[in-house]
């Protein structure tokens, strides 16, 4: 091979390297989010469908190389509908919502050419309310509110397809959430409770995009 070939293939390698280095380096903005969607149909004796949409916005601020800081912002909204109870009694329904506010630390390490290994540590804060739904679907009286805590540990993979363009696979190991509800209906107790997870027992990956400026 000739050496100006080998000279060739050298830079070409070292440009790969510093393209992904440079796009997680001091002074370098992330800005990205996920969308998730579901949808599913229960036709048993007691016929529901459900659907659920959130919106998950983020942005970051490399602090040192490989460090970030920043923010999620979350929102959320669920709707059930169409159960019809066991003594014949229709419950249309109910619809929960969400929105709230996640700080995060994240620390980034090359693995490959345009890949990096990622963990990532968030706190987050949040407030919910449910609601009936009639027989049209439409939302009607606010039934109870809740007001939710947390912290956890997302580890994940980023893949640099392009000069500042990130595609993550991520995943929750460890998360605490501590949350209370409180009942808007006269007579109902209001409850709270604590939870501690793990991803090995609860599996729930996620994929988002981020713009690295």
């Amino acid at each position: 091979m000739k050496m100006k070939s080998k000279l060739f293939i050298m830079a070409a390698l070292c440009a790969i390297a510093f393209k992904t280095n440079a796009q997680t380096e001091k002074g370098n903005f992330l800005l990205g989010g996920s969308v998730n969607f579901s949808t599913s149909k229960n036709e048993s004796q007691n016929p529901e469908k459900k659907t659920a949409f959130g919106v998950l916005p983020r942005m970051g601020y490399f602090v040192s190389d490989n460090w970030a800081v920043g923010t999620s912002l979350n929102y959320s909204i669920a709707k059930s509908k169409g159960y019809l109870g066991t003594a014949g009694n229709v419950n249309f329904g109910t619809q929960q919502s969400n929105y709230g506010i996640s700080p995060f630390v994240r620390h980034y390490t090359r693995i490959a050419d345009n890949f990096k290994f990622f963990g990532d540590f968030n706190v987050s804060a949040s407030k919910g309310i449910r609601k009936q739904v009639d027989e049209h679907g439409k939302a009607g009286n606010t039934t109870s509110k809740s007001t939710t805590y947390g912290t956890g540990i997302s580890p994940g993979l980023a893949f640099f397809p392009a000069k500042k363009w990130a595609i993550e696979f991520q995943f929750p190991l460890v998360g605490y959430v501590h949350q209370k509800d409180t009942p808007e209906i006269a007579g109902q107790i209001p409850y709270k409770y604590d939870s501690l997870s793990f991803g090995f027992s609860s599996f729930s990956p996620a994929i988002g995009v981020n713009y690295h400026f």
